[in-house]
């Protein structure tokens, strides 16, 4: 399994489904034992493109298709 990521470790998570971004959330938080406050949303590309800017995230998990910008713009 996973090891326990460090506390401090910024996690992006970008999807347009809120199921798909609570179950994604929800791992990071149990298997990889990252903080809440450590893990942010993004509901597209384009969001996610402006958030990225403003921070270094660690790690971003990303859907590849979605509306606005997709995973593949944004990146």
């Amino acid at each position: 399994l996973l090891k326990k990521a460090q506390p401090k470790l910024v996690c992006l998570v970008v999807n347009d489904d809120l199921l798909s971004i609570i179950m994604l959330e929800s791992m990071l938080l149990q298997y990889c034992g990252i903080q809440p406050e450590h893990v942010h949303r993004a509901n597209n590309g384009l969001e996610a493109y402006q958030m990225a800017m403003q921070m270094d995230y660690d790690l971003i998990l990303m859907d590849l298709n979605m509306h606005t910008m997709n995973g593949f713009q944004s990146c």
